[in-house]
């Protein structure tokens, strides 16, 4: 047996939530980035896309049950986040928003 503790399990939910986030955005906010532009194409944003994908983590750490699933966990908000700005995105054309103002 090693001299692990339980909370250096994979499958132990966080310890230190803040720090989960913080490590969580040093290990895969490129991924986010890169993922988030190729499903919205929306290069000039993609920093604030990132921000909202991991300020939404930060307020979902607690329910993250499995340090081993973050990754996955991640890419989940990520999609539900570019889901999010597509939606809204094709509203603003559909109303008339993106157009200037005369």
């Amino acid at each position: 047996m090693s001299g692990a503790s339980p909370e250096d399990a994979p499958d132990a939910p966080p310890s230190d939530p803040r720090a989960a986030v913080e490590d969580a955005f040093r290990r895969y906010a490129p991924l986010v980035a890169s993922l988030g532009l190729r499903i919205t194409a929306l290069r000039d944003e993609i920093d604030d896309f990132v921000q909202e994908v991991f300020l939404r983590a930060t307020r979902g750490i607690g329910g993250l049950r499995h340090q081993g699933a973050t990754k996955a966990w991640l890419v989940s908000i990520t999609i539900n986040v570019a889901r999010q700005r597509l939606r809204v995105r094709k509203l603003r054309k559909l109303v008339g928003l993106n157009s200037p103002v005369e």
